[in-house]
């Protein structure tokens, strides 16, 4: 497989990506203008699935959902 394939076979939705985050885990992501906006909706829209989730950053710059009222635990 040319690294082409590989990375293809590796391509998936925001939501898929998320998925693969569990109670317990810790989440660490890149600050400033590079927050992965797409990730963090979709991983706020986990908040009733998830609990514990450790999330962690430098600097976040711009709308964080999973910072809103109610997503404590």
């Amino acid at each position: 497989m040319n690294w082409v394939d590989s990375y293809r076979s590796k391509l998936m939705s925001a939501a898929e990506a998320v998925q693969k985050i569990g109670s317990g885990d810790r989440v660490y992501y890149a600050g400033n203008a590079a927050i992965p906006q797409a990730l963090v909706q979709a991983l706020a829209e986990r908040r009733d699935e998830l609990e514990n989730v450790q999330l962690n950053h430098v600097l976040l710059i711009g709308k964080d959902p999973l910072s809103a009222p109610g997503m404590e635990g």
